[in-house]
């Protein structure tokens, strides 16, 4: 049906926090949905299928607790708009980093930071 083809990688880093809901979507529908606890210390492709060349929304919806603590937890989503080429592939990959450190200093200091980050990697090929 169509020449184009989109791919979304996840990855996550974060020494302590765990992803307790995951949720990718493409033009405000659930393309994906992890299960929970996962922890994409690794790459994965979690969509890859041929869609219209033109404008995508790409959508993340993350909510993650600290492992040290799990009272400090963090919800978040983040929106992209991308450009799928004719007839060929864009391929993305969502870095999710988080170097928190509510849950350790805020205990100890009663002073801390929530320090999350996400980023959208893309690359057209043919």
């Amino acid at each position: 049906m169509f020449s184009s083809k989109l791919r979304i990688e996840v990855r996550a880093g974060g020494d302590s926090v765990r992803l307790e809901s995951l949720h990718v979507s493409l033009d405000g529908g659930v393309v994906y949905t992890a299960p929970p606890r996962s922890g994409f210390e690794q790459t994965e492709t979690v969509y890859e299928h041929p869609v219209a060349p033109g404008q995508h929304v790409i959508g993340i919806a993350v909510e993650r607790h600290d492992t040290r603590n799990p009272q400090f937890s963090t919800w978040q989503e983040s929106r992209f708009v991308v450009l799928v080429p004719e007839k060929k592939l864009l391929w993305t990959r969502l870095e999710l980093e988080d170097e928190s450190s509510m849950a350790e200093d805020f205990t100890e200091d009663n002073e801390g930071k929530y320090q999350l980050r996400v980023k959208l990697i893309a690359e057209v090929n043919e």
